[in-house]
Order: C-alpha cells, then structure tokens, then sequence
C-alpha cells in the first residue's frame, strides 16, 4: 500500500571520464563551412602536416551534456589518443550529426603518444543515440553521442507522468539533469508488488511541486523468478485496481498534489467503477549494475481519494515509470 510517497529510487549517475593530455598544442578552429547535413560521414575534413594513427577506435572517448534544442557547452568534447610519427600542425572536422559538429586543431612538437581534443559545436535536434564519425588516416572510426529530450518537454523518451483532474493537467518529468528520479521498489519476499514513481531526488522539493506512484501486484513465487518471467508480469494488456493487495491482486496509484496532500486510489471506499488501466509497452533498461529495470508505458483513468473520503477523478493519465527486479 502506499503509505507515503517516499518510495525508494535509484540516482541517476553520471560518469565523467577524466584523460590526461600530452605535450600537443591546441588551439580553437571554426567549425568548417557547409557542414549542416545529417550524414555521419559526409564532410569529413582532416589536415595539416603532422603524420599519426590510432591503434584502435576504442582509443577515444565523448564527455559532455547534449539536450535537445539547448546549444552544446565547453564539455561537449571527444578526446582521441593517438601515435604521433612526425611532429606538424594537425586539423580535423567529424561530418555534421543531429545538428552537432566536432571541430580542432593545433601543433604536435614531439612524436610518440598524445591526445586531441575536438570541441563540439551546434544545438542537438532530436533525442536518441548519434553515431559521430571521424577519419585518423586510412581507419574510419566513431564514437556515440546520446541527445536527451528537454526537461520540459513532457516527450516519451523521458520517464514522466501526466493526469488531468478538473480540466487542469499535471505532469513532471524525470531526467539525468533535473533532480527528478524514477523510482523503482519492491513490496514483499517471495509474494511481491512493484511500484514506480516520479518523485524528487532530495530531501526538500519546490513549493507546489507533485509526486506520483503507481503500484502493481502481485507477483508469487518472485524469489527463483527469471527475467522472462518477470518481464511476463508486465505484458501489455488491462489490468484491475485494488483496495488490498492481501487479499486481490491489482493496481493502485498515489499522488501527492501541489498543497502536500496525498490522494490514492485506494483510500476511503476504493470505488473504481468505470476506470480503466492498461499496460501499452515495456522495454528493458539495465542500470550499470546489469540489474533488470522496465521501461514501462500505462495509460489509466481512475478515481483519487484523500483520508477524509473526498474524490478527485482523474482522465488522461499516463506514465512512463521504471520498475526493478531488484
């Protein structure tokens, strides 16, 4: 049940990798003219005097924040340790991606190892995974660069939840940048309920801000469950809501609005006639530990109730929450 909204969550975590640089010069170049096509090849540009090579493409590495619509900052780079076999000036262009171009230059006064350093310029376009490629000599190479969606945007790739009571929507989105968690936790040992939440990453949340949760069980035998079993849990399809999870399985979901108060849908008489809640997809979504986290999609209508019994009714509702086999 939900007896407040302090769900446990795991952080999002970002990981910054650190490179240490060689005896090479850098300097800031002009992002090469015509580069604002959308192939990861095209356009292309490497130059300058200095000879070197890469022994594998697993010898680079991107750092920075790439958000849909927002222009990319002095951490966007992509740092590439190379061989140096004859010292000169050096230039290199990556093709335009997504909006996105990574440019540098400058001089190589010794041989031997060194890193470079190309600096990202331009406004991501759209959310997704964009391969950026590169040219040293004759080996094509290319690293990922991830685009988020906006904080704001309320957009499917964020895990987030919306509802509409009384003609007024509420919604909150949760991403890597925002201090908003999706949380995942279990109820139970053996015989087990889920829940996933939107809910705030610390101790105190903005005034007026909103929590919400849902909850679905239950699960038996979870203890000797394999991923395909618990993946089977949460097949798309309908499912019933319930006052007690002891004695029905269901679903039940929380809300704490923006006065602080907790609404949930099995409080006071449960009554859920004509409500409705449907499971549309799941996708799996490991954390850096390997474990089993769902991406989950939930369409659902239902009716809310604080403890002193008053209702709220609740239309187009919708979630994108993450629930564990944790």
């Amino acid at each position: 049940m939900f007896c407040d909204l302090k769900w446990l969550f795991r952080p999002f975590i970002a990981i910054m990798l650190v490179i240490s640089f060689g005896c090479g010069k850098e300097k800031s170049i002009d992002p090469p003219t015509g580069q604002t096509g959308g192939s990861d090849t095209t356009g292309i540009v490497t130059g300058g005097t200095a000879q070197y090579n890469i022994s594998s493409c697993e010898d680079a590495s991107i750092s920075g924040t790439y958000q849909v619509g927002k222009a990319l900052g002095s951490d966007a780079l992509i740092k590439i340790k190379l061989n140096v076999t004859k010292a000169g000036d050096w230039s290199m262009a990556t093709g335009a991606v997504n909006g996105m171009v990574f440019v540098g230059a400058g001089s190589f006064s010794t041989t031997g190892a060194q890193t470079i350093t190309l600096q990202g310029t331009g406004v991501p376009i759209a959310a997704g995974s964009n391969a950026i490629s590169y040219k040293i000599g004759t080996t094509s190479c290319s690293v990922t660069v991830t685009a988020i969606g906006n904080d704001n945007s309320g957009s499917s790739s964020d895990y987030h939840y919306s509802i509409t009571i009384d003609g007024k929507e509420y919604s909150q989105s949760a991403t890597m940048y925002n201090n908003w968690q999706p949380g995942s936790f279990l109820n139970g040992v053996d015989d087990v309920s889920f829940g996933a939440s939107i809910i705030y990453g610390y101790d105190d949340a903005p005034a007026n801000s909103t929590s919400f949760g849902i909850e679905i069980g239950t699960m038996h035998g979870y203890l000797k469950a394999s991923d395909s079993q618990f993946r089977a849990f949460f097949a798309a399809g309908t499912r019933n809501y319930t006052k007690d999870f002891s004695t029905m399985d269901g679903v039940s979901i929380g809300w704490k609005d923006p006065n602080g108060v907790q609404w949930q849908s099995n409080n006071g008489s449960g009554d859920q006639t004509g409500s409705t809640f449907s499971i549309i997809s799941i996708e799996d979504a490991r954390d850096v530990t390997g474990t089993l986290y769902l991406k989950t999609k939930i369409r659902f209508t239902c009716k809310l109730y604080n403890e002193a019994g008053e209702v709220k009714t609740v239309t187009k509702g919708e979630m994108l929450g993450s629930f564990g086999k944790i």
